[in-house]
């Protein structure tokens, strides 16, 4: 767990962050990729400012990840929970990933 107000150390280069709630809880969790590595992680936000990482495993390389609501994805409460589009290195592919909600990405 990282505790408000303190540095967390990232694995390779954080090339790109984004601020979403992954887990559809109400609280904003990080979304943390590494283009160069071509790996991503999750920081699990407990809404009082801290954090608890969670390595996200991508089946493929790219050059870029994004989370959205790309498919109007929900848990059964309705509550949205947004896809990871990954943009595939050396192609003109966009890899989609449907969100379970519990920071597994298929």
């Amino acid at each position: 767990m990282i505790p408000p107000n303190s540095n967390a150390s990232l694995t390779g280069n954080a090339t790109f962050i984004q601020a979403v709630d992954l887990n559809g809880d109400g609280t904003t969790d990080l979304l943390v990729y590494d283009a160069q590595n071509t790996s991503a992680s999750a920081f699990n936000g407990d809404g009082i400012g801290g954090f608890q990482r969670i390595d996200i495993s991508l089946a493929a390389p790219g050059t870029a990840l994004l989370a959205g609501d790309f498919g109007g994805n929900s848990l059964d409460g309705g509550i949205a929970l947004p896809q990871l589009a990954l943009i595939r290195v050396n192609t003109s592919q966009i890899q989609l990933m449907q969100n379970r909600g519990d920071f597994l990405f298929q």
